[in-house]
């Protein structure tokens, strides 16, 4: 099946895959048309400013020092979601309905109130934080290339911060996040 995407220059009809520069999604890898391949961190959020000043200090100066010393070449990406808070609204319309005391009931009631104002002025999002590493493709470079994307991926865990290599499902999910957000 073909989505005509037209390219401005030479005014030929691309498929979609050729329009994003996709050859395959396989593993943990995505494999570019223009001979590259990438592996994907995904870094959950975390709260810095529940860090003291001196550990805000210390893990910068840990990831900076580590990361400048990564052979190969990345990009940070930061992609914001809507989040589905339909299922949060029926446990608290459950709540509600099972309590007696009336300043719960009243209480619960405004939460219900603030997160559906929340809804639909389209406030409720959350920001994923993605790594994206990247190589030119050869024959048989997998292995050696997982091999330091996992060492990028320790680099944040050695410093408490959670890290997960993407699989193929994830990393269709974040191609389709990134695309249609």
């Amino acid at each position: 099946m073909q989505i005509p995407f037209i390219n401005q220059k030479k005014e030929k009809i691309l498929t979609a895959n050729e329009y994003l520069n996709i050859r395959d999604i396989r593993d943990k890898f995505l494999y570019t048309n223009d001979g590259y391949i990438f592996s994907y961190i995904n870094i959950t959020g975390f709260n810095v400013s529940l860090f003291t000043k001196k550990e805000k200090k210390q893990i910068s100066w840990n990831l900076s020092s580590s990361i400048s010393n990564y052979k190969y070449p990345f990009k940070f990406l930061a992609i914001s979601r809507a989040v589905n808070i339909s299922e949060l609204l029926n446990q608290y319309k459950n709540m509600m309905n099972q309590t007696k005391d009336p300043i719960r009931r009243d209480l619960i009631r405004q939460e219900i109130d603030t997160l559906a104002h929340f809804a639909t002025a389209g406030e409720v999002t959350e920001r994923l934080f993605y790594i994206a590493l990247f190589t030119q493709y050869y024959e048989g470079c997998e292995k050696e290339f997982i091999k330091s994307v996992m060492e990028f991926k320790n680099i944040f865990e050695n410093n408490n911060i959670n890290a997960q290599i993407l699989n193929e499902v994830q990393i269709n999910q974040m191609v389709n996040l990134f695309l249609f957000q």
